[in-house]
């Protein structure tokens, strides 16, 4: 769904819930104050909100038509036309302005880990409102982040949820723009997770080491999304009594310092009572007793504990906000094993933190998650891995820059050029442990739409390689601006391409009858083409149910 069907989408929700607003099809300001009153509006000289140079164009930016497009790889790829995972090598907010009909509201889970901004002078995202000048870090880091989240929350499904990896340089100024975007109502949890053990090496000068990083995660709308939980394992229970119910735990009956009224139990076996402060009722206390469930101490000052029965257990463990530790030393060491002891990428995010946050959502076959700040790849190898381990079938699309690698590292000096090199080889490099699975490669290039319109006439190809290579990249760019996925299923044929699912038809050819024929025998109810005079013949597919539009 494109932007501007979204926005016709609201528009017409809310005439439905709000008639009296409207007057002649267009929303009547005036109305709508007296409708809501005067208090239920923004007093524009006391707004609180977050504000910087640069954010009006940031909001422009992303309404502004781009001349780019994606273009398929399949040299890159691995098991291209079997899969629906993604690989995108190119600027990701272009990437994300070109998703944004194919994908809308098709993404489960979104999970980026941004630049922190840590003045290091590496922003390597600079564009057209970032200014270079502007000695405030903090302008250039939100102007860079806006405009890329709202797209980003476009393709969220009405269920699904975003993760943001950030330290405490931007944690606050992402928290307000968030809000912004998302609205305060969606903020579900800021997540604290524990990056090494301790401080080492070097004292810093003020004997103070930072190891921990946040997670903000905010859904698309709090009341549709709920996490799956964490799975129960047996730890913690045992069965030292051999009750035939099997494992259990103790659980404490009573809360001290909390405000609940006092109850009294007897022990039956010896009229031993026990007075404490519990949120349990009288009745289920005495049914716990029947059933066997309580256990009384020997000692009149100590209190009676319940059995808490591993197997009576409905729900999945709650997640809490701390994380506990997902070390990037190991993740790193993890990293050089995937690229032969290679020292390819400095501290790439754990796969073991990532794995963590996608089984913890639910999610269903097919799913898609997106990262669009991929770096070394480990969004794509976490998803790989745990989709081994549990058997469901998610997709990623993960998009990384195609920014340089510095001459000096180890990844240049072992043929590894760009950052997105190292993405896409770590991707197969997992992907190959497995059967049957792979991803597609796509580039982000100019269009060839414009070119290909007023060449057509004269285009004539003499390798048929070549041919094929140029209409698969016509194909992936109509597509995406038709609104069609990057895994929508293509039948290749000789003269055009089927969308069976869709019953639609894409021929790049010129006129002839026989083309003519073939197409009929297809059935599609929509052909695509560049050669008017498909439509000048356009009886022909009319008698047949089929509709021509001329690209």
């Amino acid at each position: 769904m494109s932007e501007k069907a979204q926005k016709k989408r609201k528009f017409n929700l809310l005439k439905q819930i709000l008639p009296e607003i409207f007057t002649e099809n267009k929303i009547d300001i005036h109305q709508l104050k007296n409708f809501f009153g005067e208090h239920f509006f923004v007093n524009e000289k006391n707004t609180y909100e977050i504000s910087w140079n640069g954010k009006n164009e940031c909001l422009n930016f992303t309404k502004k038509r781009n001349s780019l497009t994606l273009i398929p790889e399949i040299d890159k790829s691995l098991h291209f036309f079997e899969t629906k995972n993604i690989f995108i090598e190119g600027e990701n907010l272009e990437v994300l302005k070109i998703l944004q009909k194919p994908y809308c509201e098709k993404v489960k889970m979104i999970y980026i880990d941004p630049p922190y901004n840590t003045r290091k002078n590496d922003f390597v995202y600079n564009d057209n409102f970032f200014d270079k000048k502007n000695k405030d870090f903090h302008s250039n880091w939100l102007s860079m982040m806006f405009p890329r989240l709202i797209l980003a929350k476009n393709l969220l499904k009405n269920d699904g949820v975003m993760f943001i990896s950030i330290d405490d340089n931007e944690v606050f100024n992402l928290r307000m723009i968030l809000n912004e975007i998302f609205g305060e109502e969606n903020f579900v949890a800021e997540f604290v997770w524990t990056t090494k053990k301790g401080g080492q090496g070097i004292p810093t000068s003020n004997l103070l080491v930072k190891n921990h990083e946040y997670i903000l995660c905010y859904a698309k709308n709090f009341e549709n999304f709920k996490f799956k939980g964490i799975n129960r394992t047996e730890e913690g229970f045992s069965n030292p009594d051999n009750d035939p119910r099997g494992l259990w735990k103790r659980q404490y009956l009573q809360r001290f310092g909390q405000h609940f009224s006092e109850k009294t139990i007897v022990n039956p076996e010896n009229n031993m009572k026990f007075t404490f402060p519990t949120p349990y009722t009288q009745e289920n206390l005495e049914k716990w007793i029947s059933e066997n469930r309580i256990i009384f101490p020997t000692n009149p000052q100590k209190y009676p504990i319940r059995k808490e029965f591993f197997n009576e257990y409905k729900n999945n463990k709650q997640l809490v906000t701390y994380l506990d530790l997902h070390s990037t030393k190991a993740s790193t060491e993890k990293l050089y094993e995937i690229f032969e002891n290679i020292k390819i990428f400095t501290n790439p995010k754990p796969d073991s933190l990532i794995k963590f946050l996608i089984h913890a959502v639910n999610f269903e076959k097919n799913d898609i998650i997106l990262d669009f700040f991929a770096g070394s790849g480990t969004t794509a190898h976490a998803v790989l891995e745990l989709n081994n381990e549990d058997n469901i079938e998610r997709n990623f699309i993960c998009v990384q820059l195609d920014e340089n690698c510095d001459k000096n590292s180890e990844a240049y000096k072992n043929g590894y050029e760009k950052i997105s090199e190292i993405t896409c080889e770590r991707i197969k490099r997992v992907a190959k442990k497995y059967k049957n699975i792979g991803f597609r490669s796509y580039k982000l290039e100019k269009s060839n739409l414009k070119k290909f319109k007023n060449e057509f006439s004269q285009k004539n190809f003499t390798d048929i390689s070549e041919k094929t290579k140029f209409f698969e990249k016509i194909l992936v760019e109509v597509m995406l601006k038709l609104g069609f996925s990057l895994t929508a299923k293509v039948e290749k044929h000789q003269n055009f391409y089927f969308l069976s699912e869709f019953q639609k038809i894409f021929c790049f050819e010129k006129f002839n009858f026989d083309i003519c024929n073939e197409i009929i025998e297809k059935k599609p109810v929509e052909m695509f083409v560049f050669d008017s005079n498909f439509e000048k013949n356009k009886e022909i597919f009319e008698k047949n149910n089929i509709k021509i539009i001329v690209l």
